[in-house]
Order: structure tokens, then sequence, then C-alpha cells
């Protein structure tokens, strides 16, 4: 009797060992995994009339004055560098921009829809869209990311200790 108790025990420990063992790698995965790992869990928050500056998703490049200058692409994505110094890219071979990024030496007057630019706390842009936001870690960086799951939109706070040094708006259906 006393030895089919220590079985169930022995049994229920291994049960919550592996349980644990799984919940804390699945937790080191979404902070260090891919981008699109965040996508399952993360909340949905709505960045319908999101922009950068005055630029938006989808908008055409050819639309932008002055004109962005084309960079040296990659096999992805065309990037060109506006005259701000906001870099922005399109699927090859169109001009509908899919991804929106302000680095760190940008115009700090640029800002998004709800207010936050580089320089400014990431407990303001956590005031401003909410804390249903993913956290991961690239480049070293920490980044605070919201998911708009209905418009497959992605706004990202890449942060520099706690204050924001990028912003990255894409939509999440990049090829």
């Amino acid at each position: 009797m006393a030895l089919k108790r220590n079985k169930r025990l022995l049994t229920l420990f291994a049960a919550l060992f592996l349980a644990v063992v799984l919940y804390g790698g699945l937790r080191f995965y979404l902070m260090l995994g891919p981008r699109q790992a965040h996508f399952l869990l993360a909340a949905s928050t709505s960045l319908a009339d999101e922009r950068l500056g005055d630029l938006r998703l989808g908008q055409r490049i050819d639309s932008i004055a002055p004109p962005p200058v084309p960079e040296p692409n990659n096999s992805t994505l065309d990037f060109y560098r506006c005259a701000d110094g906001t870099t922005i890219a399109a699927e090859p071979g169109t001009l509908h921009i899919v991804r929106i990024f302000l680095p760190s030496h940008s115009n700090p007057g640029l800002r998004t829809g709800r207010g936050i630019g580089i320089g400014d706390p990431a407990a303001k842009a956590v005031a401003a869209y909410g804390d249903r936001c993913y956290r991961r870690t690239e480049q070293g960086a920490l980044v605070i990311g919201y998911i708009d799951k209905q418009n497959h939109t992605t706004l990202e706070f890449w942060l520099d200790g706690a204050t924001v040094s990028r912003i990255r708006l894409d939509s999440d259906e990049l090829k």
C-alpha cells in the first residue's frame, strides 16, 4: 500500500516538474524566439488608425514628398530613406508601404498616432496603448509590442533602458 502511494506521489511530482519545465521553456522561447511566436498568445489591440508621423501602412511610396531615396536592398524588401530619417519598406515590385521604422536618429518630432516618439519613457507607451502587449528581446534590446489581429498590423517600441529608442510599424503579412 505504501509503495503504491509513493509511486503515485512520484508520478505527481514528475508531472508537475515536467509542466514547470515546459512552461519555462515556452516563456524562454517567447522572450528570445522569433517575433511571430508572440502573435499566437498576445491579445489584440486596435491599431486601425496607426501612423508614424504622416506615414501609414499601405500608403504609396510615390505619394511622399520629398521622394524617399532607395537604399541597398536585401532579398525580401525594398527599403527607402525619407528626408526625416524614417526608413520605409515595400514588397519587391510594389510601391505600398509594409514597414515604417523610426531609428533613434530620426526626427524627434515624429510621433505615433497616440503621441509616442523617440526618447519618450516606455511607461508612456504602455499608458497610451495599454498593457495587452508582448515583450521580447532582439539585438540586445527589450521590445514592447502590440498586435492588431483584425488589421494585420504590429507596432513595436524598442527600448534603451526605460526609454523608447526605435519604433517599428509593420504589416504582419510580410512575405
